[in-house]
């Protein structure tokens, strides 16, 4: 009887959290964000193309572009880089 009333007391009290040691840092859980269907449509892209490809096409998408006309348009600020180099090397 006795150590029955000792466990429910025990089950009823909260525990209370420990306090941190002086080198311990507290690091909350972040929320994950649900994916939506143009995150996932850039993941996908992102395993063929540069970051830079990615956060060009994001900046034009913003601007009000869709997303073949972003991607063209990144595609060619990459050929524009590439062109450049070529020229500087040959001179």
């Amino acid at each position: 009887m006795f150590k029955r009333f000792i466990e429910e007391l025990q089950n009823n009290v909260k525990k209370k959290p420990r306090k941190l040691r002086q080198n311990e840092i507290f690091v909350m859980k972040k929320n994950k964000k649900k994916m939506t269907a143009l995150d996932k449509k850039f993941k996908e892209h992102a395993k063929h193309h540069s970051k830079k490809h990615i956060s060009n096409m994001k900046k034009d998408m913003k601007k009000g572009l869709s997303f073949s006309e972003a991607h063209s348009n990144a595609l060619k600020k990459e050929k524009k880089k590439k062109i450049k180099k070529i020229i500087k090397n040959k001179y």
